[in-house]
């Protein structure tokens, strides 16, 4: 299995998030890269940066959740699922998708930055 794109982890994040308890950033990102059961090989490939690739795809994924308004960082270095967010869960049982979150004010208003 490849290391899934930024996009293909947006269901995995929010339902990391689920509980709807605030997590550390780092573990959210290393429970939705373990929801993948991703090789050794691929946990261990590297960007120029020095970050985790994989790491860096549940960063990207984040961030769009974040400027959707799907997760929200109550405080420096943490993440908690928005109540939007668990309507986008319940609505997308098949999962989220980029282009649905293309389609909210705040990705719109991130992506006219």
């Amino acid at each position: 299995m490849a290391i899934p794109k930024y996009y293909e982890l947006f269901t995995d994040v929010l339902e990391v998030l689920a509980s709807g308890e605030p997590m550390r950033r780092k573990q959210v990102f290393t429970a939705t890269i373990a929801r993948k059961n991703l090789t050794e090989a691929e946990l261990a490939e590297r960007l120029k940066s020095g970050w985790s690739r994989s790491e860096d795809r549940a960063h990207w994924a984040s961030a769009y959740l974040y400027y959707s308004g799907a997760i929200a960082k109550p405080t420096k270095g943490y993440m908690q699922i928005t109540n939007f967010g668990r309507q986008l869960l319940a609505e997308n049982p098949s999962g989220v998708t980029l282009d649905i979150l293309e389609q909210t004010d705040g990705l719109i208003a991130w992506d006219e930055r």
